[in-house]
């Protein structure tokens, strides 16, 4: 009887502590912030925590450690040893921390953040374990003492900036695995002299490699495709061995008597602007050239066997004028110069590119974009033009594009504003963003297909498929345009500011159209509709303009919305839920944006708000998730609560110092937010950039 008791007794006791337990785990357990009972109700998703599989131990005063990561390290030592069990170095853990000499990694590393070693300017020995795939911005930026570094192979990604300023460095091991060389990768590391870029990168960043003066060796990858600005800039020995720069440096030999190679793969069609400038390869290169005949195809200075132009070299007024006698104009093989006596200039009167020309760089007529009338690729048999390779070639009027180009790219003639007249050979389907961008005197691009009936106008009837933004913005000489029917995109602002132009068709195959696409065009600007129609809708049923601010039915896409003149008011869930607007501008005539008028506008991407709007209401934007740019006046004098609440595809927004109040939750789980100006004075309610990225600008 007292054995049966005790163990009643004991299950009583068990039963007792496990309630017991129970109970102090309900008190004690932690939420997220959860906006107050008169807030919409948020799906709660569940949090993984990253919980370490066996414990870490370190001393407190010298790491201050958050889960498996190094947040910081506190103490002052020349050699140090991460603890056992850190995956992630966390952002800016080791920031100036100028007495460290050595660190060592444990195998259990992954991932090293941003800045994380930034300054460390003793900083010589460091191992990077074999299972770090990714390494953040400037990580080891300006470890001056640094002399070699290994990224392993499974080191995928690495950020920006990572070497710069590693003026000691003198031998760097690139991952097999890297995606591409970022911008400023190895900015300033005077020390290198060799680099393998493996074929895995695509690319190789602005100023990659700028003013790495003594590297004089590199293995370009098979994989490569593009090379950015100043990616080589000021590499001054580039293309020579290293026993022959050390010659130079010794005084054994000179610089301009040693023959500088650069042998790229036929991957590579791309270089941008001054990617090789300050480099003895072209200064070299541009001194032989100069030595030529006025003609010769020497002068055209290419890389690469597939025939990369990186750099045109023109002959000088004074070179000419000894060439003419007493002529006024050049006639060679290649081309045709005038030389104006009167203040000793020239002008290019027709360029023939050379065959072995395929790909013209960005910066291959940098220096002389003012001098050149009429460029003839034809029997160059070009593939591909560059990025802003014509760009702000301000004496251009004409030139034909061959066959085998099949896009424009973006800025390619931006800014040539003597240009009146291209011929397209090929089969075109895309213009980039800013391809005639202010090409004022601009009145015909004739396709090879109408070449015998000539158009008095652009004529993309052709195969042209998208229109990127801004294409045409001020060309403000087109007068007639034919679009193809195969054309589905037409970009923000692709005809803006095209005054003369009367009539545009639109094709049914039309499905997008930017904002203002079409702004500043006579014919839409002027198109007053009927006394029946007052909307536009062109394309794929896209409503472009509605005088009366209605929506007619089967609408599937409203591009730019504007609201009509008279209107003073959006209304308490005007657009609450709807799918149709992509872009809405907000006249100023508008005073007031009223309570949920856009709740759960999905679609919506861009708005544009007037001055003369003076309220944004509660919620008025609650869930937009698609939207991506907004512009808010000084009109505007405060963000009312949850306006932009779960807007999760803002990044960044710039809020006028007229606003002196920022409502509370107005911005809460905007998740892609990283950036906002705002009057410092406003007041900030509760929970406002709760669940953001926010960097706060001032």
């Amino acid at each position: 009887m007292k054995k049966s008791l005790a163990v009643i007794l004991t299950v009583i006791m068990i039963c007792s502590a496990l309630c017991a337990c129970s109970n102090e785990t309900t008190s004690t357990s932690t939420s997220t912030a959860v906006p107050s009972a008169t807030a919409p109700s948020v799906t709660q998703e569940p949090v993984a925590t990253d919980a370490p599989e066996v414990e870490i131990v370190y001393d407190e005063k010298l790491f201050t450690i958050e889960n498996t990561t190094l947040v910081k390290y506190l103490g002052s030592e020349d050699t140090v040893t991460v603890p056992d069990g850190i995956t992630t170095i966390g952002k800016s853990a080791f920031e100036n921390c100028t007495s460290v000499i050595s660190v060592s990694l444990p195998e259990s590393v992954t991932k090293i953040e941003g800045y994380a070693f930034t300054g460390c300017s003793a900083l010589s020995d460091i191992n990077i374990p074999k299972n770090v795939a990714s390494i953040a911005e400037y990580a080891f930026a300006k470890c001056t003492s640094l002399k070699q570094i290994i990224f392993p192979a499974k080191t995928v990604e690495i950020g920006e900036g990572i070497l710069s300023e590693c003026s000691a460095l003198e031998e760097a091991t690139i991952s097999s695995s890297s995606r591409s060389i970022p911008d400023k990768a190895f900015y300033g590391c005077s020390n290198l002299t060799y680099i393998s870029i493996p074929g895995s990168a695509k690319t190789i960043g602005t100023s990659a490699f700028e003013g790495c003066k003594r590297l004089c060796e590199v293995e370009f990858g098979k994989g490569i495709e593009s090379i950015g600005s100043r990616a080589f800039y000021g590499c001054t020995h580039i293309g020579i061995s290293l026993s022959k720069l050390e010659k130079i440096e010794d005084g054994d030999a000179k610089a301009e008597d040693t023959k500088y190679e650069i042998d790229i793969p036929n991957s590579i069609v791309s270089i941008d602007s001054e990617a090789f400038d300050e480099t003895n390869f072209l200064k070299n290169a541009v001194v032989a050239a100069e030595k030529t005949d006025i003609d010769n195809t020497d002068r055209f200075i290419t890389l690469g066997k597939h025939g990369m132009l990186i750099k045109y070299v023109l002959a000088d007024a004074d070179a000419v004028k000894a060439a003419i006698a007493d002529k006024d104009v050049f006639d060679g093989q290649n081309i045709d110069i005038t030389y104006n006596a009167a203040d000793n200039s020239i002008v290019v009167n027709n360029l023939k590119l050379y065959y072995s020309v395929k790909y013209i760089s960005t910066g291959a007529f940098d220096g002389i974009r003012d001098k050149i009338e009429v460029i003839d690729l034809e029997d160059a048999s070009v593939k591909k033009i560059n990025v802003a390779a014509f760009a702000d070639m301000t004496a251009l009027k004409e030139i034909t594009l061959t066959n085998d180009i099949t896009e424009i790219y973006a800025d390619t003639f931006r800014g040539c504003t003597n240009l009146e007249t291209v011929t397209i050979k090929g089969e075109i389907t895309s213009i980039a963003d800013n391809a005639f961008k202010n090409c004022t005197k601009l009145t015909k691009i004739i396709t090879d297909t109408n070449s015998t009936e000539p158009f008095d106008g652009v004529d993309l009837s052709d195969d042209i498929v998208v229109l990127g933004n801004k294409v045409f913005s001020g060309c403000s000489s087109i007068k007639n345009v034919i679009l193809s029917d195969k054309l589905t995109s037409i970009g923000e602002y692709c005809f803006e500011g095209c005054s003369s132009v009367a009539d545009v068709q639109i094709g049914s195959a039309v499905t997008f159209i930017g904002i203002k696409a079409f702004d500043g065009t006579n014919w839409f600007d002027n198109w007053s509709g009927d006394d029946v129609t007052k909307t536009l809708v062109v394309g794929d049923m896209i409503l472009i303009k509605s005088l009366d601010g209605s929506i007619p039915e089967g609408t599937k896409t409203i591009a730019a919305y504007t609201f009509a003149a008279a209107k003073t008011e959006i209304a308490e869930k005007e657009f609450y839920n709807s799918t149709l607007p992509l872009t809405i501008t907000i006249p100023g005539t508008v005073t007031k944006i009223s309570d949920y008028a856009f709740y759960y506008a999905t679609n919506l991407q861009t708005v544009i708000i007037e001055e003369g709007v003076k309220e944004i209401g509660q919620k008025a934007f609650y869930g937009c998730s698609a939207l991506t740019s907004i512009t808010i006046p000084s009109s505007v004098t405060q963000i009312s609560d949850y306006s932009f609440y779960k807007c999760t595809s803002l990044t960044d927004i710039t809020l006028p110092d007229s606003i002196v109040k920022i409502g509370k939750y107005a911005f809460y789980d905007c998740l892609g937010l990283e950036n906002i100006t705002y009057n410092a004075a406003a007041e900030i309610g509760e929970e406002a950039f709760t669940n953001t990225k926010v960097e706060i600008k001032k």
